[in-house]
């Protein structure tokens, strides 16, 4: 009776669940409505009804990512600070609920039609935001049907590095979704994610020809280079002033990058101010966020989650948060892709994305690494 039981719950049934997501935000915001409200509500009946599924039976393995899972849990248990900045507590248990559910079920592989499906839903529910007002926010950056333009080219972004992961560069099908994809993104105005497509190839090519990166190297290089972002950005807007002024008008400086790099060094001065306990062990979750409230009188959000995890969670909190993310990454390429993804976007205030985290969990567990044999 058991058996019957769980076995009408599947990795595919789950994933199914998290894809269905943005789609319920498509329709409030297809209206004018901002339908972020909803995010919340949404992963907490899912949360809730993982519980259930690993009540229902009790399973596991993937020992050192739970250890990893429960190591954080206890840092950010013990940051914690008030009920209204409990959020990464959440975060964390959904981690580690979502771990545990998936080790509950019986082992399969996901469904690449049902991922590719729901991925040229999304694709195509994106079109009619192009002729409305509402699909656009006041600096002219597409917000898609998610009404955020880097949450939307987030999925996007990711949604791409998976379904085209196994096709041929020169291959038809890869070169149309690409353009469509890339055009999407463009017009969301994300850089981030337009470097990474630009650069999604070359990926593709280093790993498939197995030089001298591998997905241990390539996390390591890539999350490091990511964490220069700031510093190397005066380079780049000397050598490439067009890449950084996308939004703006030509010849302009990027408006944003004097409040983004502020809140980036503020975060990080304070982290350098603290007691040594607070440096090991953080200063209490969400703190970043308020200070940075505190100092503006409005909840911007400090844009470098990078600082932001250090100071909040301490030097312990911020190696077993990485660690966790590079154990996973080790899995398959599509759990790299969407890591690496991710990473990228922390400098978009989305460490706490819980969509994003349930996609890293989900393909870690596909039984084999979601790859099939099918037609170039």
């Amino acid at each position: 009776m058991e058996v019957r039981t769980t076995n009408l719950v599947t990795i595919n049934t789950i994933l199914g669940v998290v894809l269905l997501y943005p789609i319920i935000l498509f329709f409030p915001n297809l209206l004018g409505y901002p339908a972020f409200f909803l995010t919340s509500p949404y992963f907490f009946f899912v949360f809730l009804a993982l519980i259930i599924l690993i009540l229902l039976r009790q399973k596991f393995t993937h020992i050192a990512c739970a250890q990893l899972i429960l190591g954080l849990l206890l840092i950010v248990l013990y940051n914690f600070t008030s009920l209204r900045y409990s959020s990464p507590i959440f975060f964390v248990l959904y981690i580690l609920i979502l771990f545990t559910a998936l080790n509950a079920i019986p082992p399969g592989t996901i469904s690449r039609k049902m991922f590719q499906s729901f991925y040229y839903i999304y694709i195509v529910i994106s079109l009619p935001f192009l002729f409305m007002v509402h699909g656009w926010d006041e600096s002219d950056r597409f917000l898609g049907f998610i009404g955020s333009p880097t949450v939307y080219a987030g999925i996007m972004t990711i949604g791409f590095a998976i379904v085209a992961r196994d096709w041929k560069l020169k291959a038809w099908k890869f070169i149309i979704l690409f353009a469509i994809v890339f055009g999407l993104v463009f017009i969301s105005k994300t850089r981030l994610l337009l470097l990474f497509l630009l650069i999604f190839p070359l990926l593709k090519y280093i790993l498939s020809k197995k030089f001298w990166f591998n997905r241990k190297s390539l996390f390591l290089v890539f999350s490091i280079t990511v964490m220069a972002v700031y510093p190397l950005y005066d380079v780049v807007t000397e050598l490439f002033p067009s890449i950084v002024t996308i939004r703006y008008e030509e010849g302009t400086r990027d408006k944003s990058l004097g409040l983004r790099l502020f809140l980036s060094n503020m975060v990080f001065k304070d982290y350098e101010s603290g007691t040594k306990m607070e440096k090991v062990f953080g200063k209490g979750n969400e703190h970043s966020r308020e200070l940075v409230h505190k100092k503006f009188n409005f909840d911007i959000l400090p844009h470098n989650d990078f600082w932001r995890i250090l100071n909040d969670w301490g030097l312990i909190g911020f190696i077993l948060f990485f660690s966790l993310l590079y154990r996973l990454s080790l899995a398959n390429e599509n759990v790299l892709y969407i890591c690496l993804i991710y990473i990228l976007l922390f400098y978009s205030n989305m460490v706490f994305n819980t969509f994003i985290i349930s996609l890293v969990v989900i393909f870690y567990h596909d039984q084999k690494k979601f790859t099939s044999n099918y037609e170039e």
